[in-house]
């Protein structure tokens, strides 16, 4: 394959097609009325050029050496061949199913050639931005589109930038490609891959560059419109016409459209995802402005509005039974919601703090209404299960989403984010399994989740609010640690310079997703698993649920959290594997700052903790085992105990080498064995006798994360602050769109006068009257 990729480059076949091609098309540009046996031998062309282009599909294209991709590249570049043969396929494409040229064998080499011209041949992005390539294809179609979606192709294509001497334009003809008006024998849905096709390859140009496309959505010069054929224009352009298409209807076409042949259903999906993905990839730029001109908004939040009533609307099928064999370019993306409503574009310099109000692309979609599209998709369960494995792009991913939704929450309509929240907390109980004939004050212990909308419950639970504090507490000095040891009144995060920004209510967020999220979210077993088996990458939520563990440890109004022994256990085991510098940045930080937390604030259950997580070591080996069995791998030979473990992770050739921490942690461990004398030892070196219960003070990077939990509300601050619901503390009733709305009809009964319950259901009165009777 290497040898005749090189004696393609090396004879310039692609310069010799290149320059076959423009012949075929300028002849095929300036006939009305071209022979069979020509169009049959240009199709043939496009059939040859496939031939040829067949040893760089992506199966070899990996196996070429760097210098033959590098000439590829500039063969590509220097002999035109992508405009050539764009040009030439519109061309074509204008006389589909008519005078020998077969719609479908069209199709099917717009799909091989195409996408070997764009993705398998590795070309630059350049190549495609620089040219008129994309132009002839996108410019000319979404043409097409919109006249087939206004009533008719009555658009005439603008004439802007023609110099002097230009050639007179061709009269209008059919349409380029039969989506309206073909006869109804030949099928519409094969065009439609061509609008599919072209709409995918721009926006993935836009995406690769990140810069604005120079050749725009338009042909400039009179040799990019004498390619359109079926693009006449009226005269002049106008300046106010904004793009300069016309776009009024003549009487008599708008009659005859009406009987013509529209998009077809099954296809309009796709097409319309496309198109979003180019609309997407349109504005990332403005998106990390401080702030855009009001029409830019407007124009984003018409994005959110349309994105959102798609990933409302009904599924369509992905293909139709005349599909073009290898034609289908996927369906609605709707199927998994979250994957669209979380692409938020949030700025580098909004990622680790609050900003003073939202992005421009925060902004814009709250205006469009996403908190309550979310919580109604949250209700109705779409979107995929809580695998809690991965998250689509990585750590850096999650990071920017997460940088997102938490401008959501903060500056979001608080009625709004405290019913999704609401809701969340609703949809937690049903994900972790809390069902009917749970016991009620055993929330958390399942090993499985059922199915929900995971991907929103991830970013719910994400530390980047969190975080926000703790930088506004650095930002503050460390005046304000004296409340944190207990000398003073509990201190308040220092608001923004010019007025709160926000930050009040990311304080009642943050407090909320600590006392009544993670601890439900750590009754999923799936993100531990995931932790300590070491063929799985490790899952976003992990370090995330670490993080929330000072502060819940420090919350006034907390006890102990329950059922962290094995999320540290499996943190601890991550790490000391020998792969375990992979997340070492991620994973080691949230983990040192908990297992400091434990000795700081709660020293009087160190042994217990530590007990704790040394049985959740042994369980989690023995599941590890049990999973590498049944994928035909050999288990773990040799169960580790804790002490070599945190040995191995904390200490001086460690990933996280604490030797202080470390010190403490092995006398505690070996005085809860028994083991006296070697807790006595170790215990000595670090100023701890046997039997005391000593407070230390935290290093200076751990001790902000402390303090803010003093910041945290009580359970009751955060309770009033939800929309009135239903008193069953575990009701997962999802009816309606929002919890706010939910219909509470039925009272206690009690007939005390201080009494405001009310209930979703006679089944909820029922069993919160077990569960909190009145006395």
């Amino acid at each position: 394959m290497q040898r005749l990729a090189k004696g393609i480059l090396g004879t310039h076949a692609l310069r010799a097609f290149g320059k076959l091609m423009w012949e075929a098309a300028e002849q095929l540009q300036h006939q009305q009325q071209p022979g069979r046996r020509f169009l049959a031998g240009a199709l043939d062309l496009m059939t040859a050029l496939d031939y040829v282009m067949t040893p760089f599909l992506s199966e070899s294209t990996h196996d070429l050496q760097l210098p033959l991709r590098l000439e590829l590249r500039l063969e590509l570049g220097g002999s035109g061949l992508m405009d050539h043969w764009a040009r030439l396929m519109l061309l074509l494409s204008s006389r589909a199913g008519t005078n020998g040229v077969d719609a479908s064998a069209l199709a099917v080499q717009l799909h091989r050639t195409g996408f070997i011209l764009v993705y398998n041949c590795s070309c630059q992005p350049e190549l495609l931005r620089e040219g008129p390539f994309l132009s002839y294809l996108a410019s000319l179609y979404l043409v097409q589109l919109c006249a087939a979606l206004d009533g008719g192709p009555v658009y005439g294509m603008p004439v802007q930038g023609t110099h002097e001497g230009a050639a007179a334009l061709p009269a209008a003809r059919a349409p380029l490609l039969p989506l309206l008006d073909a006869p109804t024998a030949i099928s519409p849905n094969k065009a439609t891959y061509f609008a599919e096709w072209v709409l995918f390859t721009w926006a993935l140009v836009a995406r690769e560059s990140r810069e604005e496309l120079q050749a725009d959505l338009r042909l400039g010069g009179s040799s990019g419109l004498a390619a359109c054929p079926g693009a006449a224009s009226p005269g002049p352009s106008s300046a106010a016409g904004g793009c300069g298409w016309r776009q009024e209807r003549s009487a008599a076409r708008r009659g005859a459209a009406a009987g013509r042949l529209r998009l077809p259903a099954a296809r309009a999906g796709a097409v319309a995802e496309k198109a979003l993905l180019c609309a997407r990839m349109s504005f990332p730029e403005l998106s990390d402005a401080a702030s855009v001109p009001a029409w830019v908004h407007d124009r984003m939040a018409a994005y959110w509005r349309l994105l959102l009533r798609a990933a409302a609307s009904p599924r369509l099928k992905d293909s139709t039974p005349d599909t073009p064999p290898g034609m289908n370019f996927g369906g609605m993306p709707w199927s998994d919601p979250w994957e669209l409503v979380t692409d938020l574009h949030v700025p580098d310099t909004a990622l680790h703090r609050l900003p003073p109000g939202p992005t421009p692309d925060v902004s814009a979609a709250l205006s469009a209404g996403l908190l309550p599209a979310v919580e109604r998709m949250l209700r109705r369960n779409d979107g995929p299960g809580l695998s809690l494995s991965s998250w689509p792009g990585g750590f850096a991913a999650y990071e920017r989403a997460a940088a997102g939704w938490a401008q959501l929450l903060a500056f979001g309509p608080r009625d709004a984010v405290f019913s999704l929240l609401a809701t969340a907390v609703k949809r937690m109980f049903a994900t972790i399994g809390v069902t009917r004939e749970s016991e009620p004050t055993n929330a958390a212990p399942v090993t499985h989740a059922s199915a929900a909308s995971g991907r929103a419950l991830e970013l719910l639970v994400s530390a980047a609010p969190l975080r926000w504090l703790v930088a506004q507490l650095q930002e503050a000095g460390p005046d304000a640690g004296a409340a944190a040891r207990g000398e003073g009144p509990a201190e308040e995060v220092p608001a923004a310079a010019d007025g709160d920004g926000g930050l009040s209510q990311l304080q009642l967020v943050a407090s909320f997703v600590a006392l009544l999220l993670v601890d439900l979210m750590m009754g999923v077993h799936g993100p531990v698993i995931s932790a300590a088996y070491k063929e799985l990458a490790l899952p976003p939520v992990v370090p995330e649920l670490l993080t929330w563990f000072p502060v819940i440890v420090t919350a006034l109004d907390r006890r102990q959290p329950a059922h962290w022994g094995r999320l540290l256990a499996a943190a601890l085991l991550h790490l000391a594997r020998e792969e375990g510098d992979t997340y070492a940045q991620q994973l080691g930080p949230p983990l040192r700052r908990a297992l400091w937390a434990v000795i700081c604030q709660a020293p009087e259950r160190v042994t217990e903790v530590l007990a704790d997580i040394d049985e959740c070591l042994d369980d989690l080996q023995d599941v590890v085992s049990k999973v590498a069995r049944s994928q035909g791998r050999p288990p773990i030979s040799r169960k580790e105990q804790m002490v070599p473990i945190l040995q191995r992770v904390l200490g001086p050739f460690g990933l996280l080498p604490d030797l202080g921490l470390l010190a403490v942690l092995e006398a505690t461990a070996a005085f809860g064995r028994g083991d006296r004398r070697r807790g006595e030892a170790v215990g000595a070196a670090s100023g701890m006798a046997h039997g005391q219960q000593r407070r230390w003070s935290p290093p200076a990077d751990v001790e902000p994360w402390l303090r803010v939990g003093k910041l945290l509300a009580s359970s009751a601050e955060v309770v009033a602050t939800l929309p009135r619901r239903c008193h069953n503390s575990l009701c997962t009733n999802m009816s309606g769109d929002s919890e706010k709305h939910l219909s509470l009809t039925v009272r206690c009964g009690c007939r005390l006068p201080t009494c405001d319950r009310s209930y979703c259901s006679m089944r909820c009165h029922a069993e919160d009257a077990v569960v909190r009777p009145h006395c």
